[in-house]
């Protein structure tokens, strides 16, 4: 079963007048906002997949782009072992030099609620794609 948006109910509809000789190709392009040559396109698939040909070719395909579950479970642990660490390390110095933030919290405490990473997810990543792999 195929399911049509608006738009591509109203790029079916127009192709259909194209083919009942109502419409020119450039008309056509006019209406749909596209060229005379993507007019020919979809029309031709139209013409050789029906209903189908109006529908982009991408729909229901999952991004490309998308991370693997692989990596983003790499990053998790990565970052929960570089936490770790964070925490450790400022509690020690922490204690060490009696360190507090302005609020009266100590820096143990703004580490652990994760407040202290503030970079952007691809800075994560490229810093990532540099390490070594964590095992367990």
């Amino acid at each position: 079963m195929t399911t049509l948006t608006m738009k591509d109910e109203k790029r079916l509809e127009i192709i259909q007048r194209v083919f009942r000789g109502e419409l020119t190709m450039a008309e056509a392009g006019l209406v749909l906002g596209v060229s005379e040559r993507q007019c020919y396109r979809i029309k031709a698939r139209v013409n050789q997949q029906g209903v189908k040909g109006v529908i982009h070719g991408n729909r229901g395909r999952l991004c490309k782009r998308k991370a693997k579950e692989k990596t983003v479970n790499r990053i998790v642990e990565f970052l929960q072992a570089e936490a770790a660490l964070w925490i450790q390390l400022t509690a020690t110095v922490g204690c060490c030099l009696g360190l507090a933030t302005g609020n009266g919290t100590n820096v143990f405490s703004t580490a652990k609620t994760g407040t202290w990473w503030k970079q952007p997810i691809r800075h994560i990543e490229a810093r990532f794609r540099r390490l070594p792999s964590v095992s367990k």
